[in-house]
């Protein structure tokens, strides 16, 4: 069908000839999907996938994030000599066969205002595309995708709507498509397609036709490992009269998103199925207790525990019984891992499972794992020895009747057994690494930008920035971070357009008491009182719940705050409610109330996991009957939340030091609008660092579904 609808210029029917062939040649050659060593590809200009300037049908993987730049807008004739001329893309996977790209096109003097007559500078354009890959192929593995350009903004320089489709033979790639042009700038209208040649796999000859011009070009891929790839490429226009830039060169760093990805374990696993819930075993054998070899086990145990940097260590014993077999329960607070649960949750197994693969501790031996923040409950883990041992080594549990391990947030009912019912302990150890007043610190850069004004293409406020918390009693701590300005743009400057948003001086950013507590029925509360900012002043009640499985969980925030900004009291009030559609990889939530600006409105959000890596797309509209300088306002954008430095924390002493838990940084832009008028202050929340909404939850992760999902990652741990 797309033949009929092409332009009949002979290098594009020469297009879509080579398509219709390759597609229908088997194809047996190194290109394939299933090649060990894949190829990466670059982000073009306009926001996709693609050859050099046109889209393929191929889309980044999920959780893979492709960053390029190229000295060149393929869309515009370049009008200023001097100054930068080119796109900064970045693309990332978001789910199986979506891709999304941010593009920062830019012209000229790259710092001048643009609202001043002399300003040598033409486009600092911010757009957002997307392309969906249909998820089925026809002949051959051929793709076919659909896609957008230059979504939203307040202007809409390059908006186009294509659909394209790709297959392969051997060491050939050809492309062919159609686009309908929204803007009169858009490079695709019409026809376009592309073709690709292997020389070798990391050497790729490439060609081209934009609807209006045509292109020939070279792409070097090194690939520095398996999940990242540096790529290269160079391309000339053989059109002489289109008056665009003749010469193109592309630089990009493709890599994945999910650092806690590691190698497979050792054996591949014997049976296909794991059973997900933990039922009652049959009762074995009573064995002769060794109370002398139960209290060296305990104690060894507590001591790998305080080496792992965890605290408030409790390992207690329950010798096996008749009608049941042995039972120890283990209780600790990970100082020394912190940016997840499950990071955690390996580290804490590894030494009693050591005593399992030694035969010290008997196989039919079960644990019960309890992870405290502030000496509260936070995660729960249930597993038999044997069991857990067969799985960490990749092995399917001999007795299908057990799980390898449960996980929950709340209390694990243990099979035909009750501690609190059940004869003493014989032993218990005891160890703690450190007092639980002993101060937590993390170091982390704090950053306000700009992006893409008519003031600069990038004006920043830099500081470093101190967290401390300090432990009073259980569930109950201080909080605070202090700042320090490092540098600023000289947009920051005091009395300049973002002069008021700068990091001024070294101070108190917030300092709050925090109390949080588990309840009953999955609900969890926390109270909040002191500095949230350096112009905020009050307190917050905020409360969860999280449906048996996870998958659901709802929120409510409340607060009041005198605000020395607006001169009068803040009173936030919202609900949240979250859904895991993939447990563990793809989240969606809404939220709608009073947010920290009065504003009244609501959030919309798309979040994806990849590891610890948390990247979210979002969409608000609120407004403000209290203010009249805020009317209703319509926003997209995204943000993107990482842990920054080394898994474990380092200690000094009985005070630990790490980078911050996470660490965000995100852009939005106004939509549904004609100006492009910078507009702050819009759908903020009141949330602290630490607390309900981070550590209790692990960053809206603990759900018993989305800890399952990354039981993979936590089989690997185990073996570490």
């Amino acid at each position: 069908m797309f033949a009929i609808a092409l332009p009949l210029s002979r290098f594009h029917v020469s297009l879509v000839a080579t398509t219709v062939l390759l597609g229908w040649i088997p194809n047996r050659g190194y290109g394939q999907e299933t090649d060990p060593a894949p190829l990466a590809r670059l982000v073009a200009p306009g926001g996709f996938t693609g050859a050099i300037n046109t889209p393929v049908a191929h889309v980044l993987g999920p959780g893979r994030m492709a960053v390029s730049l190229t000295n060149n807008n393929p869309e515009i004739i370049r009008s200023y000599k001097e100054g930068r001329f080119g796109s900064l893309n970045v693309g990332v996977g978001l789910l199986p066969g979506f891709e999304a790209v941010g593009r920062l096109s830019f012209e000229g003097d790259l710092n001048c205002n643009m609202y001043e007559v002399g300003c040598r500078g033409l486009s600092r354009d911010l757009s957002v595309g997307a392309k969906y890959q249909l998820p089925f192929s026809l002949w051959n593995n051929t793709k076919i995708a659909l896609g957008v350009s230059d979504v939203g903004g307040a202007t809409r320089q390059f908006r186009q709507y294509y659909g394209v489709i790709t297959t392969r033979w051997q060491e050939a790639e050809a492309s062919v498509g159609y686009a309908k042009a929204r803007s009169t700038q858009a490079l695709l209208q019409g026809g376009f397609g592309g073709l690709r040649y292997a020389l070798l796999p990391s050497l790729q000859l490439l060609a081209e036709y934009d609807s209006h011009n045509t292109r020939a070009g070279i792409q070097y891929q090194w690939r520095m490992s398996d999940s990242k790839d540096f790529l290269v490429a160079y391309s000339r226009q053989l059109n002489r009269n289109s008056g665009q830039q003749a010469n193109q060169v592309q630089i990009a760093f493709n890599f994945d998103l999910d650092r806690s990805k590691t190698a497979p374990v050792v054996r591949p696993p014997a049976a296909s199925s794991e059973v997900l819930q933990t039922t009652a075993q049959a009762p074995i054998a009573v064995t002769h207790a060794d109370p002398k070899a139960d209290l060296a086990n305990a104690t060894e145990i507590a001591e790998l525990l305080k080496k792992e940097g965890f605290a408030n260590i409790d390992v207690v014993y329950w010798p096996s019984q008749t009608g049941h077999d042995g039972l120890w329960h283990i209780t600790a607070e990970p100082r020394a891992y912190r940016q997840s649960h499950v990071e955690a949750l390996g580290h804490a197994l590894r030494p009693w499972l050591a005593l399992v693969r030694n035969h010290r501790v008997a196989s039919a031996d079960r644990v019960r794992l309890v992870l405290t923040y502030q000496r509260e409950p936070v995660l729960y883990a249930y597993a038999v020895g044997g069991c857990l041992r067969e799985w960490a080594q990749g092995s399917a549990c001999t007795d299908t009747t057990l799980s390898p391990v449960t996980l929950s947030p709340t209390p694990l009912a243990l099979p035909e057994f009750d501690p609190h019912a059940a004869t003493m302990p014989s032993q218990v150890a005891k160890a703690s690494a450190s007092p639980a007043w002993a101060p937590q610190m993390a170091i982390s850069p704090a950053l306000r930008n700009t992006v893409g004004t008519e003031y600069g293409l990038f004006d920043y406020s830099l500081a470093m920035q101190l967290g401390l918390e300090v432990g009073l009693a259980p569930g109950l701590f201080w909080q605070g971070i202090y700042l320090v300005p490092v540098n600023h743009s000289d947009d920051y400057q005091e009395g300049k357009v973002f002069g008021a948003s700068r990091f001024a001086k070294r101070q108190w950013h917030s300092s709050q008491i925090t109390y949080w507590k588990p309840l009953i029925w999955g609900i969890k509360a926390q109270v909040n009182a002191g500095q949230l900012t350096p112009t905020d002043r009050g307190a917050q009640f905020d409360a969860t719940w999280m449906s048996p499985d996870g998958r659901w969980r709802l929120g409510w925030t409340g607060g009041r705050y005198r605000s020395d900004v607006f001169r009068r009291v803040q009173v936030p009030e919202y609900a949240q409610v979250r859904y895991s559609v993939i447990p563990g990889t793809w989240q969606v939530e809404a939220t709608a109330g009073t947010f920290m600006g009065s504003d009244k409105g609501f959030k919309l959000a798309s979040v994806h996991w990849f590891g610890d890596t948390r990247f979210a797309l979002q969409y608000q509209r609120t407004g403000s009957s209290i203010r009249p300088d805020m009317p209703d306002r319509a926003f997209m954008g995204f943000s993107v939340s990482v842990p920054l430095g080394p898994k474990a924390a380092s200690a000094l002493g009985p005070v630990t030091v790490r980078g911050q838990d996470r660490w965000n940084w995100g852009l939005q832009t106004k939509v549904g609008e004609k100006d492009n008028y910078i507009t702050t202050g819009y759908g903020d929340f009141p949330r602290q660092r630490h607390g309900l909404w981070s550590d209790a939850i692990d960053h809206d992760r603990s759900g018993s579904a989305d800890l399952y999902a990354q039981r993979e990652r936590l089989r690997s741990l185990l073996n570490e």
